[in-house]
């Protein structure tokens, strides 16, 4: 089995370094991961996607879980009520009227400082009533980039068994982590993250595949990554697979119908792309310098293989096969005399019409085994997949859509 790690940065791939996705944004990361892994899960029997935004994504699971804490969300609501930014009550939906007046902020702060002595029940119902507004909004502003953070294709294509989405660091997202990575430093839960990251990409037991972002990253961090060299001809290969005619049409979520169809020709395909990808110069870091290499090399390696296919293809119709044979077979040309002799004879009827077909077999028969061995032959053609995939009905259809 051919089993890819991929692992993909998609903030940073889409905005640069120390950038943020607004809101309305937020989906284009997951668009980023399906649009990365897509001709992984086609070339490959199995794909692990460790994606920094699954990383994003819990962190938006667990506020939204502690968004009912009693102590935290009264701290907030007290903090915002002071500083009655519009900006953060823009982010939250939330008005004036939801925060705390001068002598409510005053009441409260007295309330919550009592230093483990009870508050007492009106009070405590008071604050928690005056606190639901912002309780409601939190849930709902996590709960929305929790929802745009998820791809349902990949979860799709997870049920199935055909990718495993994770992400970089697999420590749980708990209130209790989150204090202790606060109090290590601001950016502790991201490098955590980060070089767990590094460390699957140089212990990772099968073939690694890095988005442009990470591996330029990596090689900074870790001066000579073990995986390095062969990610770039994984990725090359992956790159090469986007190249296929139909393929880009085909929505991510059937991707598995089409490998269904096709799958008697990956294997060989894949190891010829991996091939053509480790011939390739792909010592360049530009991104552009490398793609501009691929598209070389499937000119000078793959076009011709898919043209030699295609031709063995056509000249082993059946049809193709019988002409050809009747045209050239002098045994051909004298049993179509006879019958057609035996034709005129009888009148086209009767046992003459049984002579006829008796006579024509065999050259149809020839033609036939002409035509299967020519197919087979074909079959056995790297390149064939690429054929395959034209007569593909996942294909097509996505072409009329």
């Amino acid at each position: 089995m051919f089993e890819v790690q991929v692992f993909s940065d998609p903030v940073v791939a889409l905005v640069g370094p120390g950038g943020l996705l607004p809101n309305e944004e937020l989906h284009l990361a997951s668009e980023y991961d399906e649009q990365l892994v897509k001709p992984a899960l086609f070339l490959a029997d199995r794909v692990t996607l460790r994606s920094h935004r699954k990383d994003l994504l819990g962190n938006e699971i667990r506020d939204h879980n502690m968004a009912s804490f009693p102590v935290p969300l009264f701290s907030r609501l007290l903090v915002m009520s002071q500083r009655r930014d519009p900006r953060e009550l823009a982010v939250l939906d939330m008005n004036l009227n939801d925060l705390l007046s001068e002598s409510d902020i005053g009441k409260f702060s007295e309330v919550l400082m009592r230093d483990g002595r009870p508050i007492p029940d009106a009070l405590w119902e008071e604050l928690v009533d005056r606190a639901e507004p912002l309780r409601l909004a939190l849930m709902k502003h996590h709960r929305s980039r929790g929802e745009a953070l998820t791809s349902q294709a990949l979860e799709k294509l997870s049920l199935a068994g055909l990718i495993e989405d994770l992400p970089w660091d697999l420590t749980p997202k708990t209130r209790g982590q989150q204090i202790r990575d606060s109090e290590a430093g601001e950016n502790a839960e991201f490098e955590r993250a980060f070089f767990a990251m590094v460390d699957e990409v140089e212990s990772s037991p099968s073939s690694v595949m890095l988005d442009d972002v990470i591996s330029a990253r990596v090689k900074k961090f870790v001066p000579a990554p073990v995986h390095i060299a062969s990610s770039e001809v994984v990725s090359g290969a992956v790159e090469l697979v986007q190249m296929i005619e139909g393929l880009s049409a085909v929505p991510i979520d059937e991707i598995a119908d089409l490998r269904i169809e096709v799958d008697a020709y990956v294997a060989p395909f894949r190891s010829f792309m991996i091939e053509v990808a480790g011939n390739a110069d792909l010592s360049s870091g530009d991104a552009a310098e490398r793609s501009r290499s691929l598209k070389l090399a499937w000119e000078r390696d793959v076009e011709p293989a898919v043209a030699e296919m295609r031709s063995l293809v056509a000249s082993s119709s059946f049809r193709r096969n019988a002409v050809d044979l009747f045209a050239t077979s002098r045994d051909a040309l004298q049993t179509i005399g006879i019958a057609i002799g035996g034709g005129l004879a009888t009148g086209w009827a009767g046992v003459g019409s049984l002579s006829l077909v008796g006579a024509v077999a065999p050259p149809f028969l020839a033609a036939f085994v002409g035509s299967v061995r020519g197919k087979e032959q074909a079959r056995r053609n790297r390149a064939y997949l690429t054929y395959a995939m034209s007569r593909s009905d996942v294909v097509r259809r996505a072409n009329k859509r």
